[in-house]
């Protein structure tokens, strides 16, 4: 099992493995915020820039999306009220811009379920429902291809990610585990690995790569969507990831090591850049700092560093602005909100 997690990648013609150190950015900036609290957001979780509004997702509240004007930072709506009911939404898992201009889409893990909602009117409900079945009920995370394809994470399967066209039929996998045989890996490997490299993606805006950037340690995945190519980086921190299979009646789960520093929290996939939220500290370092991330690297598509931004407060999501340059984040605080930071 483990020697399959990693070392067998590295034999693929269409695998590369890069490290970097903090040394190898040529530009590091020390970035200062403006804050914005709203007491109707009661436990802000993530935030997405679409045209000229904030959307801003809840986890702990009745109202899982908050939709904020950037240009006066005032609050403009709420919407998707959290249940089971048809016109709600079980959580809101993940956002996705989409691709019609005038919505965005909400990925439901326990219900399940992709929503779509509108951006501007005053609907507060989703305009429609995509419900997850059968092989696509393994689907950690969901992204709108530009040519309406969904591409989704998955939990077990013989590759990172499945490509499903409107009707949820696979069209295509994207970034096998194992080279050559599918049927090399067991649905019990595949999912320890999945699990191993699970963290937080994103699609460039053409629609050409997607990143995977793993929460447990420091490395993400540049993948070309055409070629199957992986680009994988470690860094900075370059330590050894150790874990543990472990039994749990028929199952069985990786164990990661506690003391081990986090990886990557959030990402942003720009035009022809890749910012990634470090965290860079492990869980009782966070809970006895009150830090969560205070850095963004920003890499290219060939998984070269480009510049390494400092930020003056804690957060725990970003959105980028390449058109205005500015950051915006959710603040990792006693008071959560959102800063905005110039680049």
């Amino acid at each position: 099992m483990t020697s399959c997690s990693f070392q067998s990648s590295e034999k693929d013609s269409l695998f590369r493995e890069e490290k970097f150190k903090l040394t190898d950015f040529p530009e590091k900036k020390l970035l200062v915020s403006k804050t914005y609290i709203f007491v109707e957001i009661l436990d802000p979780h993530q935030v997405m820039l679409k045209r000229d509004k904030l959307i801003v997702s809840s986890l702990t509240s009745d109202i899982g999306l908050f939709v904020i004007d950037n240009q006066d930072m005032s609050l403009k709506k709420s919407l998707g009220k959290i249940g089971f009911g048809p016109d709600e939404i079980a959580d809101v898992w993940q956002m996705d811009r989409g691709i019609n201009p005038d919505t965005f889409w909400v990925y439901s893990f326990s219900g399940k379920e992709f929503s779509q909602f509108p951006l501007s009117d005053n609907s507060s409900k989703p305009l429609d429902k995509i419900r997850l079945k059968e092989e696509r009920f393994q689907s950690l995370t969901m992204n709108w291809l530009p040519q309406s394809e969904i591409i989704a994470y998955q939990n077990l399967g013989a590759s990172r990610f499945a490509v499903f066209g409107t009707t949820l039929t696979r069209v295509q996998s994207i970034g096998f585990w194992l080279t050559g045989e599918d049927s090399a890996l067991s649905m019990e490997a595949s999912f320890v690995l999945s699990r191993l490299n699970q963290g937080v993606d994103g699609v460039s805006p053409k629609g050409k790569k997607i990143v995977l950037a793993q929460v447990k340690t420091d490395s993400f995945e540049i993948i070309d969507l055409n070629s199957n190519k992986i680009i994988k980086v470690i860094g900075p921190l370059n330590q050894e990831f150790e874990y543990s299979l472990e039994a749990d009646g028929s199952s069985i789960f990786p164990y990661i090591k506690p003391d081990l520093k986090n990886g990557y929290n959030h990402l942003e996939v720009g035009e022809d850049k890749i910012f990634l939220l470090f965290i860079g500290r492990s869980d009782e370092e966070i809970v006895k700092t009150g830090l969560f991330s205070t850095d963004i690297f920003v890499f290219d598509f060939e998984g070269k560093a480009l510049i390494h931004y400092s930020l003056d407060r804690s957060v725990k999501s970003i959105s980028v602005d390449e058109r205005s340059n500015k950051i915006y984040a959710v603040t990792f605080e006693k008071e959560p909100g959102i800063a905005v930071f110039d680049y």
